[in-house]
């Protein structure tokens, strides 16, 4: 392919030694390349990859014995953050407490109403989410800065295609060009502000800019690679929600029983957050499952130095591509109709830990913020369903026909880095209301 050797692994067990082969196998070249896309300083590429030998002086404020360099540094310290754990916690707290505050009908409805006509059921998700989200990391002096920065990081994930899979020139790329610009410059000015109006920021970004300044970053490196936390937070948590929405809004007998399993988490005043992922199986079969037939990345590795994958020695230069979405797609582990939707098929099972189910990838570049997506979209999701009524409607808006649901497809054809689309003029339009019972 193109002058390379191009090894496409479609075999889960196979995937295993890939993923935790750092010595042989890397995916610095694909880091580097979306980080130089979104705009940190090229002169300094080599300072964040550079990997101190012992006895280096130490420009981090913790301790290094690994001797990582900056941009593996900071790997770990997502990773302190994100995992469970204390950070963790605090984090998922100020988020829990924006989630059952953003939605609930009188802050809704403004904006939702039935009476306000259909609404788009995947801009109604972004809308809602990304701006939480993005709060939630940033405090609210991100949003003073730029007031349409949703909308911007909205239009930014819907083509980041062509600009992170094709390199696509600006001209070529104009709505995700000039989206990414804007988030650029939104967070290049939230950096260059005084660190007091950046206090209710998480303690995550306050960090991660504390460290990268004492490590000699300058504000433009800083602000590209806080672009690139910023679109990795947001780039499929509000297409999965939509996902699940879309099909429990579907079956009504599937709406019925989760609505009945939530239930419990709302009896008093405050979201029990932690009934829902811990006592809803159900509900979480059905992220299971969405994560499953939805998502359509890859993962790829650069062959630094010989390996021996599957029997056939792999010589440096050559790309191994693990295709996720050909590991979950097979009968043989997830069982007959692959390519539909089922609530039940993650349920009292252990699929989720089969090698094949791999949604977050793995190894090295396994998705560190994991554990908070799945708290945020189960919540989401739940204070949705126990707070609103949905109407199905037709084709861009319209009544149904003879009540009959429209078509409603996975977009296969473009590239993705997550989790795919709807199909073109197949997105779900619903009618929002305050729920009467229940």
């Amino acid at each position: 392919m193109m002058g390379e050797n191009l090894v496409i692994v479609t075999n889960g067990h196979d995937a295993i030694p890939i993923y935790s082969n750092t010595k042989s196998l890397s995916w610095a070249r694909f880091l580097k390349q979306i980080a130089g896309i979104f705009g940190i300083d090229m002169s300094q590429e080599e300072m964040l990859w550079h990997q101190p030998t012992p006895g280096e002086e130490r420009y981090f404020s913790d301790p290094n014995p690994k001797n990582k360099s900056l941009a593996m540094w900071s790997e770990a310290l997502y990773r302190q953050h994100l995992y469970p754990g204390q950070h963790l916690e605090n984090l998922w707290k100020a988020m829990s407490s924006r989630l059952q505050n953003g939605l609930n009908w009188t802050n809704l409805r403004t904006r939702h109403s039935g009476d306000g006509g259909p609404t788009m059921l995947m801009d109604f998700c972004a809308e809602s989410l990304i701006t939480e989200v993005t709060r939630n990391l940033f405090g609210e002096l991100i949003y003073e800065i730029e007031p349409s920065l949703t909308q911007y990081i909205y239009n930014l994930n819907e083509e980041n295609w062509k600009l992170l899979v094709f390199s696509y020139p600006s001209f070529a790329a104009k709505q995700a060009a000039r989206a990414k610009a804007r988030i650029f410059d939104a967070i290049l000015n939230y950096v260059q502000s005084p660190a007091e109006l950046r206090e209710d920021s998480a303690g995550l970004v306050r960090t991660y800019i504390n460290e990268h300044e004492s490590a000699g970053c300058n504000a433009q490196t800083i602000a590209g690679l806080l672009c690139l936390t910023l679109f990795g937070a947001n780039v499929n948590v509000y297409r999965l929600n939509y996902w699940m929405l879309s099909y429990i809004l579907r079956d009504q007998g599937l709406l019925e029983t989760i609505r009945t399993e939530i239930a419990p988490a709302f009896q008093s005043n405050a979201v029990n957050s932690q009934y829902i992922y811990d006592s809803c199986p159900r509900l979480c079969a059905v992220w299971f499952e969405a994560l499953r037939l939805t998502f359509g990345g890859v993962s790829v590795r650069d062959v630094t130095a010989p390996v021996i994958s599957h029997g056939k020695r792999l010589r440096p230069g050559s790309t191994v591509m693990i295709a996720i979405r050909e590991l979950h797609s097979n009968a043989d582990v997830f069982g007959a109709n692959v390519d539909d939707f089922s609530a039940t098929r993650f349920l009292d099972t252990d699929l989720d830990k089969s090698p094949y189910f791999r949604p977050f990838a793995g190894g090295m570049n396994i998705c560190t913020g994991r554990y908070l997506a799945k708290r945020t979209t189960l919540v989401y999701v739940a204070l949705l369903l126990q707070n609103l009524d949905f109407e199905i409607l037709g084709r861009s808006g319209a009544a149904l026909e003879n009540g009959k649901l429209p078509p409603h497809e996975i977009d296969q054809a473009i590239p993705n880095m997550g989790i795919m689309a709807p199909k073109k003029g197949q997105e779900m339009y619903v009618n929002i209301s305050e729920r009467k019972s229940g």
